[in-house]
């Protein structure tokens, strides 16, 4: 008889216990030299059966159907298929005879054979495979929920083997702050990072699109906070997005004449950046693109000293006196002193909106299964809730884990305010490339029409400043204070 030798190891983890190609092979050639059987072909297949599609597995059955062989030579019937299609194939070839065996080094299976046993075999491999499947997700979701990473380290991070965690790489994490900080800075397309960093468009638009480097792991639509070490702040990765969608100002590329005021400005009625010109060599104006080309404000010019005003105008909502920011700090200083500030409350708020989250959710499930909701509207939804959870149960982790010094809070805070109070005494008085510097620092942008300022949009932590309370409590004027700390840090080193 003339038989087909056919190995299959899958590299996966099901067959991990499974003999190497190598054994398969030396035993069954033992096998056919017991039983007088020919071997016209050998086989050697790495590839999981758990679908059809394998093209060794392909191959062999073309060969016995062609008749250059007879019979098949194999481990166990699982070399031979883990599902329902595969089985199936080889339960019917050897039915209808074109097969004439299949020898196993446990038994030999012929067409005349009961053919329920065949069936139970190839349905307990498949069934396995099923189980296996199940035990593996449930599993990476536990890991998920523990904050460790079930698959292959992202780019920054390698897996080690000895601890199952994920250490840093230094070269690549640097790089990757290379990318957030190339890009949030406005002066650089995905193209340009990719230049500048060594590597292709499509990774950097992936980094600067993966939450994972702030510690948020993302995986079948659920959000899990993540214990690996973090590359990059949410502040960087949430600038990151908002720049991608034009929320921040639109890139400002060198140019031979500089505006100090320019990309900071919207036109409050269409939307458009407020562009600049100079007339007669030595006058500023500031107007409306007209980008849609339906702007009444288009024609309304604001000249260098108009811009100047409304910026200073702008920067005195967050302004605080220093000998005041001082009394502040020295009576907050004093009471942290007497005692350590209570987290007890923050932890209980946040449990709270925890609490609102999953009320949320709820509601979402009522309405899509009572038909009130589309599908799509259900799931893009609750994806923005699991967001949101995902960010307050790692913000509740740093309540939980992490005792934080109330100083450095009180330290960093003080700093923001005079940050603030020293650049708005600056600014009429300072060179346009100063102004410019101190309206990056502070400032996303400001909307304006009729020449009159509308609405303003402050850079974090600022915008807290410029609407609170002049006789306020320093401590309780920055709410969320410790989610801030890197922002607040980041913000002042830059400004200085």
């Amino acid at each position: 008889m003339k038989a087909i030798l056919y190995c299959r190891k899958s590299s996966e983890s099901e067959d991990r216990q499974v003999m190497s190609l190598d054994a398969q092979e030396t035993e069954l050639l033992k096998v056919a030299k017991r039983d007088g059987i020919e071997v016209v072909a050998t086989l050697r297949e790495s590839m999981s059966a758990k679908s059809p599609g394998r093209p060794l597995f392909t191959e062999m059955l073309g060969k016995l159907s062609r008749g250059d062989a007879e019979v098949i030579l194999c481990w166990k019937l699982d070399r031979l298929a883990r599902n329902p299609v595969d089985g199936g194939t080889i339960s019917w070839l050897l039915q209808q005879n074109q097969i004439k065996a299949i020898v196993t080094h446990e038994r030999t299976y012929l067409p005349a054979d009961n053919v329920l046993l065949m069936s139970v075999e190839f349905g307990m491999s498949n069934q396995y495979i099923r189980d296996l499947s199940v035990n593996v997700k449930r599993g990476n979701r536990e890991k998920l929920r523990r904050g460790e990473w079930p698959n292959k380290a992202p780019y920054g991070y390698r897996n080690d083997k000895n601890t199952r965690t994920l250490t840093l790489h230094e070269a690549e994490a640097e790089i990757i702050r290379q990318c957030y900080s190339l890009y949030n800075s406005g002066d650089y397309s995905f193209n340009d990072v990719a230049k500048e960093v060594g590597l292709y468009k499509s990774q950097v638009e992936r980094i600067l699109g993966r939450p994972f480097y702030y510690g948020v792991m993302y995986r079948d639509g659920n959000c899990y906070p993540g214990k690996h070490e973090q590359i990059i702040t949410k502040n960087d990765y949430d600038l990151a997005q908002q720049v991608k969608i034009g929320v921040r100002v639109s890139p400002i590329r060198p140019k031979a004449v500089f505006f100090p005021y320019r990309g900071f400005m919207q036109c409050a009625e269409c939307g458009c950046q407020l562009t600049a010109t100079k007339k007669k060599g030595r006058y500023d104006y500031y107007y409306c693109t007209n980008g849609k080309g339906i702007c009444s404000q288009h024609k309304t010019y604001l000249g260098d000293k108009a811009t100047l005003d409304l910026s200073a105008q702008v920067l005195k909502n967050t302004y605080f006196d220093e000998e005041f920011i001082e009394i502040l700090y020295q009576a907050a200083k004093e009471r942290y002193e007497n005692g350590q500030p209570d987290t007890e409350k923050p932890l209980t708020d946040i449990s709270l909106e925890l609490e609102q989250i999953s009320r949320q959710e709820r509601k979402l499930l009522h309405s899509f299964t009572s038909e009130l909701i589309d599908e799509t509207v259900y799931r893009d939804e609750v994806f923005k809730l699991k967001q949101k959870k995902a960010d307050l149960e790692q913000k509740q982790q740093k309540y939980s884990q992490k005792n934080h010094n109330g100083l450095v809070t009180l330290e960093l805070t003080k700093e923001v305010f005079l940050t603030c109070s020293r650049a708005i005494s600056e600014f009429e008085d300072a060179p346009p490339e100063r102004k410019h510097e101190i309206l990056k620092t502070l400032l996303w942008n400001f909307s304006v029409k009729d020449k009159k300022v509308l609405e303003t949009n402050f850079k974090s932590p600022y915008h807290v400043l410029a609407n609170a309370p002049k006789n306020g409590d320093l401590t309780s004027m920055l709410p969320d204070k410790d989610s801030n700390l890197d922002t607040m840090d980041q913000n002042h080193v830059s400004y200085h």
